[in-house]
């Protein structure tokens, strides 16, 4: 009887054992499918699995996540970075083709604790040009730097921060654009 309850015991300690291997490739897999979306949660699920210790056969595909997801994390930064950059510059146009949208509304959102979801929440009735505004406001550029961007005087992105304050319901008479935004 005792032979039977070992083996038993064994097959069951296989069959976890194989159940947790195929968590970790489909984990794995999950997080390669977050990674140009989420990066950060990609990361994530990518450092549980690492604790639970990688298997030799599942290494190649948890590398080629983690670097997927980390690169992701790497061009988003680089955007913002290079738009910085060309602000202290000469104070020439700052231009932002598409994927530099893409890449600050994806570090926004998975950096800063999802920002554009939370803004998209609030105000849905936001055009893609008032998100982008408000994103470069979130990032904290200065009112120079986005009156680089947008090619217009520092003054009318003033006074487009007014308008803003009316679109985005602000009646707190103390709040700034940039306080409200900074606070979401």
């Amino acid at each position: 009887m005792a032979y039977i309850n070992r083996i038993a015991l064994l097959f069951a300690l296989l069959l976890v054992l194989a159940s947790c291997r195929r968590s970790h490739v489909a984990a794995i897999k999950q997080s390669m499918s977050l990674a140009d979306s989420f990066p950060d949660r990609a990361l994530n699920i990518l450092d549980s699995v690492r604790q639970q210790k990688v298997s030799d056969a599942e290494q190649p595909l948890y590398a080629l996540a983690y670097t997927m997801a980390l690169g992701k994390i790497t061009n988003n930064i680089d955007v913002v970075t290079m738009i910085t950059q060309s602000a202290n510059g000469l104070g020439a146009h700052i231009e932002v083709d598409e994927n530099g949208w893409e890449a600050i509304s994806n570090y926004l959102e998975n950096a800063d604790d999802g920002f554009v979801s939370k803004i998209r929440r609030l105000h849905a009735d936001l055009g893609i040009n008032d998100l982008r505004f408000l994103m470069l406001v979130r990032i904290g550029f200065s009112t120079k730097t986005l009156a680089q961007i947008y090619c217009i005087n520092e003054g009318s992105v003033k006074q487009r921060l007014l308008k803003y304050k009316a679109k985005l319901n602000i009646t707190d008479s103390k709040m700034s654009v940039r306080e409200y935004v900074m606070s979401l």
